[in-house]
């Protein structure tokens, strides 16, 4: 009788989840009606919904940054799914405004205007986003000149596959902060490499980076140096793990106008937002309507600063 009890109670409390869940998802799709901030709640069979969040202007404004024509300047535009703000995921799109300068620190500012909620982080949910994104961009698009972004993001498996298959031309940069960690866990947890050997291949790895002169030239250092290695397991790991990402990494820089040229890239633009947004819900789980004002406010009040600055008000 106690287990049947409890059993209920279980059952009580995960039906009262899913119409509340229910609730939250219907109040998005009439905040549609009222706010363009959000532009789709999307219904998946078997599937939990996701939402995509961006104003138009700002679509223009990654569009002007991110994809301009040859001769521009053009930034990254970098993904990074952000934990903390509710049951909901967040993966923020980042990009550096390359308009204005902040006198301060001399370097653009950071802009982040495109968001996508999610429940799920499989390469079908990231799917649905990235391809999305990429329509809007091809629809978005006034002048047929422009080119294809240049796709930052963490070492996030199913982000990265759904990335590629939606942007199959597109190059993409990964973290090296994340592949450091990657590199050096496996030289310390698989083969019991000492301290100072790590610092000194981690080394010696990234200065072939650095030195080469394009990405044809760091495929070929590489596999030099994974020829040389005396430990098989590192060199399977350096030559299916680390080498394609270093080496991606090498051929987007490539991009003529990217304001990025450093191979070894991090990801810093995505995690100073995500404690931007962090601050916004002062740390603390939201409801899902409560949290998309909020996420909007961040927004909004980007481009107020950006305004009262031109306008020195």
């Amino acid at each position: 009788m106690l287990n049947q009890g409890s059993n209920n109670s279980q059952e009580q409390v995960v039906i009262w989840f899913i119409k509340s869940f229910a609730d939250q998802i219907a109040d998005v799709e009439n905040l549609q009606n009222s706010l363009p901030f959000v532009k789709a709640a999307i219904r998946r069979h078997a599937k939990a919904p996701c939402i995509i969040l961006y104003d138009d202007q700002e679509m223009q404004d990654i569009l002007r940054f991110c994809c301009p024509p040859v001769i521009c300047r053009s930034t990254v535009l970098s993904f990074d799914k952000t934990f903390n703000l509710g049951q909901v995921n967040v993966t923020l799109a980042v990009y550096k405004n390359l308009s204005v300068y902040r006198r301060i620190t001399n370097k653009h500012p950071i802009f982040c205007d495109l968001m996508f909620l999610h429940w799920e982080s499989d390469v079908s949910t990231f799917f649905t986003f990235f391809h999305r994104l990429k329509a809007q961009m091809i629809l978005s698009q006034g002048n047929e000149n422009q080119t294809l972004p240049v796709l930052g993001s963490d070492e996030e498996k199913a982000m990265r596959i759904a990335m590629a298959k939606a942007f199959p031309d597109t190059q993409r940069l990964a973290c090296v902060r994340h592949i450091e960690k990657n590199l050096l866990a496996f030289m310390q947890d698989k083969i019991n490499m000492l301290q100072n050997q790590r610092r000194q291949l981690k080394f010696q790895l990234f200065q072939l980076v650095t030195s080469a002169l394009d990405h044809i030239d760091l495929i070929d250092s590489l596999c030099v140096f994974e020829s040389k290695s005396t430990q098989k397991k590192l060199a399977d790991h350096i030559k299916n793990r680390i080498h394609p990402l270093l080496a991606e990494n090498k051929r987007a820089v490539e991009k003529p106008g990217l304001d990025n040229t450093n191979p070894l890239w991090m990801n810093n633009c995505c995690e100073s937002v995500n404690h931007i947004l962090k601050q916004a819900v002062s740390w603390k789980s939201q409801k899902l309507v409560d949290l998309i004002h909020k996420l909007h406010s961040v927004v909004q009040r980007q481009f107020k600063e950006l305004r009262r600055t031109l306008t020195d008000t």
